[in-house]
Protein backbone atom coordinates (compact mmCIF):
# COMPACT_ATOMS: atom_id res chain seq x y z
CA UNK A 1 0.00 0.00 0.00
CA UNK A 2 2.84 2.41 0.69
CA UNK A 3 5.02 3.88 -2.01
CA UNK A 4 8.72 3.16 -1.81
CA UNK A 5 9.40 6.83 -1.11
CA UNK A 6 12.14 7.59 1.38
CA UNK A 7 11.88 10.15 4.17
CA UNK A 8 14.29 12.32 2.18
CA UNK A 9 11.97 12.24 -0.82
CA UNK A 10 8.74 12.93 1.07
CA UNK A 11 10.40 15.78 2.94
CA UNK A 12 11.46 17.48 -0.29
CA UNK A 13 9.14 20.44 -0.97
CA UNK A 14 6.72 19.65 -3.79
CA UNK A 15 7.04 15.85 -3.50
CA UNK A 16 3.33 15.16 -2.85
CA UNK A 17 2.22 17.55 -5.59
CA UNK A 18 4.53 15.88 -8.12
CA UNK A 19 3.63 12.33 -6.99
CA UNK A 20 -0.15 12.92 -7.17
CA UNK A 21 -1.67 11.04 -10.11
CA UNK A 22 -5.29 10.03 -9.61
CA UNK A 23 -7.15 10.27 -12.92
CA UNK A 24 -10.89 10.90 -12.97
CA UNK A 25 -11.51 7.33 -14.15
CA UNK A 26 -9.79 5.97 -11.02
CA UNK A 27 -11.84 8.31 -8.82
CA UNK A 28 -15.01 6.97 -10.45
CA UNK A 29 -13.83 3.42 -9.69
CA UNK A 30 -13.28 4.38 -6.04
CA UNK A 31 -16.81 5.77 -5.75
CA UNK A 32 -18.21 2.61 -7.39
CA UNK A 33 -16.14 0.30 -5.15
CA UNK A 34 -17.49 2.04 -2.06
CA UNK A 35 -21.04 2.22 -3.42
CA UNK A 36 -20.89 5.98 -2.96
CA UNK A 37 -22.34 8.68 -5.16
CA UNK A 38 -20.58 12.03 -5.12
CA UNK A 39 -24.04 13.60 -5.24
CA UNK A 40 -23.27 17.23 -4.52
CA UNK A 41 -20.11 19.23 -5.20
CA UNK A 42 -17.99 19.24 -2.06
CA UNK A 43 -19.82 16.31 -0.43
CA UNK A 44 -16.98 13.82 -1.00
CA UNK A 45 -13.34 13.88 -1.99
CA UNK A 46 -11.33 10.88 -3.16
CA UNK A 47 -8.59 10.87 -0.56
CA UNK A 48 -5.41 8.95 0.11
CA UNK A 49 -5.84 6.90 3.29
CA UNK A 50 -2.09 7.28 3.85
CA UNK A 51 -1.28 10.65 2.29
CA UNK A 52 1.38 11.06 -0.34
CA UNK A 53 3.25 13.38 2.00
CA UNK A 54 3.73 10.38 4.32
CA UNK A 55 4.77 8.00 1.54
CA UNK A 56 1.29 6.77 0.57
CA UNK A 57 0.62 5.65 -2.97
CA UNK A 58 -1.89 6.43 -5.71
CA UNK A 59 -2.95 2.76 -5.76
CA UNK A 60 -6.67 2.09 -5.51
CA UNK A 61 -6.07 0.20 -2.23
CA UNK A 62 -4.96 3.53 -0.70
CA UNK A 63 -7.91 5.57 -2.01
CA UNK A 64 -11.35 6.09 -0.46
CA UNK A 65 -14.21 8.60 -0.64
CA UNK A 66 -13.88 10.92 2.33
CA UNK A 67 -17.04 12.71 3.38
CA UNK A 68 -17.28 16.33 4.42
CA UNK A 69 -16.93 17.56 7.06
CA UNK A 70 -13.57 15.97 7.48
CA UNK A 71 -11.18 16.45 4.65
CA UNK A 72 -9.92 19.88 5.61
CA UNK A 73 -9.49 18.71 9.20
CA UNK A 74 -7.59 15.61 8.02
CA UNK A 75 -5.25 17.84 5.99
CA UNK A 76 -4.16 19.55 9.22
CA UNK A 77 -3.34 16.20 10.82
CA UNK A 78 -1.45 15.11 7.69
CA UNK A 79 0.62 18.30 7.79
CA UNK A 80 1.43 17.87 11.50
CA UNK A 81 2.51 14.26 10.96
CA UNK A 82 4.58 15.26 7.92
CA UNK A 83 6.33 17.96 9.94
CA UNK A 84 6.99 15.49 12.77
CA UNK A 85 8.46 12.91 10.36
CA UNK A 86 10.63 15.47 8.57
CA UNK A 87 11.92 16.91 11.85
CA UNK A 88 12.81 13.40 13.07
CA UNK A 89 10.34 13.42 15.97
CA UNK A 90 8.56 10.25 14.79
CA UNK A 91 9.35 7.49 12.28
CA UNK A 92 7.43 7.56 9.00
CA UNK A 93 5.96 4.09 9.64
CA UNK A 94 4.46 5.28 12.96
CA UNK A 95 2.83 8.22 11.16
CA UNK A 96 1.53 5.95 8.36
CA UNK A 97 -0.03 3.47 10.76
CA UNK A 98 -1.53 6.19 12.97
CA UNK A 99 -3.26 7.99 10.12
CA UNK A 100 -4.42 4.75 8.46
CA UNK A 101 -5.96 3.49 11.70
CA UNK A 102 -7.90 6.64 12.59
CA UNK A 103 -6.84 10.04 11.31
CA UNK A 104 -8.87 11.88 13.99
CA UNK A 105 -6.64 10.44 16.69
CA UNK A 106 -3.38 10.36 14.71
CA UNK A 107 -2.32 13.80 15.95
CA UNK A 108 -1.74 12.39 19.43
CA UNK A 109 1.30 10.43 18.18
CA UNK A 110 3.06 13.71 17.39
CA UNK A 111 5.03 14.88 20.43
CA UNK A 112 3.84 18.32 21.48
CA UNK A 113 0.88 18.26 19.09
CA UNK A 114 -1.60 18.50 21.92
CA UNK A 115 -4.86 16.57 22.12
CA UNK A 116 -6.44 14.83 19.18
CA UNK A 117 -8.68 16.96 17.00
CA UNK A 118 -12.31 17.12 18.11
CA UNK A 119 -14.51 14.33 16.80
CA UNK A 120 -16.37 14.93 13.57
CA UNK A 121 -20.04 15.76 13.91
CA UNK A 122 -22.41 12.84 13.56
CA UNK A 123 -23.55 12.30 9.99
CA UNK A 124 -27.03 13.47 9.05
CA UNK A 125 -29.73 10.82 9.03
CA UNK A 126 -30.42 9.14 5.70
CA UNK A 127 -32.76 11.21 3.59
CA UNK A 128 -31.92 14.45 5.38
CA UNK A 129 -30.48 15.99 2.24
CA UNK A 130 -26.81 15.38 2.96
CA UNK A 131 -24.65 12.32 2.52
CA UNK A 132 -24.26 9.92 5.39
CA UNK A 133 -21.07 8.20 6.30
CA UNK A 134 -19.62 6.83 9.44
CA UNK A 135 -16.28 5.53 10.39
CA UNK A 136 -15.15 4.22 7.03
CA UNK A 137 -12.13 2.25 5.84
CA UNK A 138 -9.26 1.84 8.26
CA UNK A 139 -11.17 3.02 11.32
CA UNK A 140 -10.92 0.98 14.50
CA UNK A 141 -13.58 2.86 16.46
CA UNK A 142 -17.24 1.93 16.74
CA UNK A 143 -18.84 5.33 17.30
CA UNK A 144 -20.21 5.55 13.75
CA UNK A 145 -21.11 1.91 13.12
CA UNK A 146 -24.85 2.51 12.72
CA UNK A 147 -24.33 5.45 10.36
CA UNK A 148 -21.75 3.56 8.31
CA UNK A 149 -23.95 0.47 8.03
CA UNK A 150 -26.94 2.60 7.04
CA UNK A 151 -25.16 3.47 3.78
CA UNK A 152 -22.97 0.38 3.28
CA UNK A 153 -23.71 -3.37 3.25
CA UNK A 154 -22.20 -4.58 6.54
CA UNK A 155 -21.77 -8.21 7.57
CA UNK A 156 -24.07 -9.37 10.38
CA UNK A 157 -21.41 -9.25 13.09
CA UNK A 158 -19.96 -5.86 12.03
CA UNK A 159 -20.68 -4.31 15.49
CA UNK A 160 -18.71 -7.13 17.15
CA UNK A 161 -15.54 -6.50 15.13
CA UNK A 162 -12.35 -5.56 16.94
CA UNK A 163 -10.15 -4.56 13.98
CA UNK A 164 -10.26 -2.04 11.16
CA UNK A 165 -13.11 -1.46 8.71
CA UNK A 166 -12.38 -3.40 5.51
CA UNK A 167 -14.35 -4.50 2.47
CA UNK A 168 -14.87 -8.22 1.90
CA UNK A 169 -14.54 -9.92 -1.49
CA UNK A 170 -18.33 -10.15 -1.78
CA UNK A 171 -18.68 -6.36 -1.35
CA UNK A 172 -19.89 -6.40 2.27
CA UNK A 173 -17.97 -4.59 5.02
CA UNK A 174 -16.33 -6.04 8.14
CA UNK A 175 -14.95 -4.38 11.25
CA UNK A 176 -12.36 -7.11 11.79
CA UNK A 177 -9.67 -6.03 9.35
CA UNK A 178 -6.19 -7.09 10.40
CA UNK A 179 -7.50 -10.00 12.49
CA UNK A 180 -7.45 -13.71 11.67
CA UNK A 181 -10.60 -14.87 9.90
CA UNK A 182 -11.69 -11.47 8.63
CA UNK A 183 -14.46 -11.90 6.01
CA UNK A 184 -14.08 -15.70 6.30
CA UNK A 185 -17.70 -16.26 5.21
CA UNK A 186 -17.54 -13.51 2.60
CA UNK A 187 -14.66 -14.65 0.37
CA UNK A 188 -11.91 -13.06 2.47
CA UNK A 189 -10.86 -9.42 2.43
CA UNK A 190 -10.82 -7.53 -0.88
Amino acid sequence: MFAAATVGQICTPGYARNARNVPESLKETVYADYATEPSAPGSYEVDHLVPLELGGSNAIANLWPEITPGYHEKDKVENALHDAVCSGRIPVRVAQLAIARDWRRAGVVVPGAGPAPPPMPAPAPAGAGSPTGGEGPGSTTHSGDAAFCSTHACIANFPNGKGAVVRCADGEWSHSGGLAGVCNRHGGPR
